[in-house]
């Protein structure tokens, strides 16, 4: 049997969505997985997701004091540029485009220029 950790369960909870306090999220556990953190633990955890580019946080203001909220990010998944596109699949990519138009729309005759520029190549 695994035993999940802190991080696992502040992963499970920012995951949701939306933005989260450390006493929101301490008290998300417990009520959803029945496990006790102190909010120093929690607050422990959430550092190291920030550092690792998972969790973004922000400060927030309430009544003369400062707290922050804490929200999951998707990392964006880089995209392989070495790979240059051709003539071809760049004509094929402007009439799947031209499709998505309604008939007689403006931009369809732009895009039937810019495939006819693309066939004189």
């Amino acid at each position: 049997m695994k035993t999940n950790t802190c991080s696992d369960y502040i992963k499970l909870i920012l995951k949701r969505g939306g933005r989260w306090r450390n006493k929101q999220i301490e008290h998300a556990i417990l009520r959803d997985y029945g496990i006790p953190f102190q909010n120093n633990t929690i607050a422990k955890y959430l550092s190291f997701l920030i550092k690792e580019g998972k969790v973004l946080s922000a400060p927030v203001a309430e009544k003369e004091k400062v707290c922050f909220e804490y929200w999951w990010i998707v990392p964006r998944k880089k995209k392989d540029s070495t790979v240059p596109m051709t003539v071809a699949d760049l004509m094929t990519k402007c009439m799947e485009a031209a499709k998505t138009y309604p008939f007689g729309h403006p931009q369809i005759s732009r895009i039937n220029e810019q495939i006819t520029r693309l066939q004189e190549i």
